[in-house]
């Protein structure tokens, strides 16, 4: 929260040394880092060598929840581990459609 930025494109170099999954909470990146807002990882280029995203509706897309994002084996994993979570966060249904509505809005947009 001081604005310092951890050199995530390095981390993520030592994946292939020493096979690791990289979580990464992006709560203040998300939305404001980027060349569209993706994040800290867009910032360094390295969306790819992120097992899994974390992060928030809260700062700048401005609502309430968060999300977690990665390859679909791991979503499924994490959502038949996870049950007991899966509705016990559940956000209003207004709220879905802003923050839907927000994420189409720093998705990359087509070649």
């Amino acid at each position: 929260m001081a604005g310092d930025l951890g050199k995530l494109n390095e981390i993520v170099a030592l994946k292939q040394k020493y096979n690791f999954r990289l979580l990464v909470d992006d709560a203040h990146g998300f939305g404001t880092m980027g060349s569209t807002g993706q994040g800290t990882a867009q910032h360094f280029g390295v969306q790819e060598g992120i097992d899994l995203h974390f992060s928030t509706f809260a700062k700048a897309m401005a609502g309430i929840g968060a999300f977690i994002a990665g390859k679909e084996d791991v979503i499924n994993f994490l959502r038949y581990n996870m049950r007991s979570q899966t509705f016990a966060k559940s956000l209003p249904m207004p709220m879905v459609i802003g923050a839907l509505k927000r994420l189409d809005m720093v998705r990359p947009c087509p070649n």
